[in-house]
């Protein structure tokens, strides 16, 4: 027999090293929504804070992945709700001192109402390196 593989075989391999691949393709090109209607962060961005306008009253911030993701957006008047899905507890607190949640262990929740337009910085007091904001319009 020669040293060349035979053509079955080749493909079988070819294939078996391209499946991965096609399956991450095909998950990333489905998209889809959550169960609230939000289209999920593109893979390979961090786990993002996503705050919806939901009829102008409420914004959705997901703590995840150590971070709050990109600035959270809503009208005036609105409430936004921090949801930590991290394995370990934050905390949401004004740049200013303005508000506070305390430590949120996993799971937990807190909510702030934004009477009035501005951008309002806050942070986790337990890990430095995470801040956001919200932009209140």
């Amino acid at each position: 027999m020669s040293g060349r593989p035979r053509p079955a075989l080749a493909r079988r391999a070819a294939l078996l090293l391209a499946a991965p691949l096609l399956l991450v393709a095909a998950a990333m090109a489905c998209g889809g929504n959550d169960e609230d209607g939000n289209t999920p962060p593109a893979a390979g961005t961090p786990a993002a804070a996503t705050a919806t306008m939901a009829g102008g009253d409420a914004g959705q911030v997901t703590i995840a992945s150590l971070s709050f993701g990109a600035p959270a957006r809503v009208r005036a008047g609105a409430r936004v709700t921090w949801t930590n899905r991290d394995n370990v507890p934050h905390t949401v607190t004004a740049n200013d001192d303005s508000f506070k949640s305390g430590n949120l262990a996993p799971g937990a929740t807190f909510s702030q109402e934004f009477p009035r337009a501005g951008t309002f910085a806050y942070r986790c007091s337990i890990h430095a390196e995470m801040v956001g904001s919200v932009v209140v319009e």
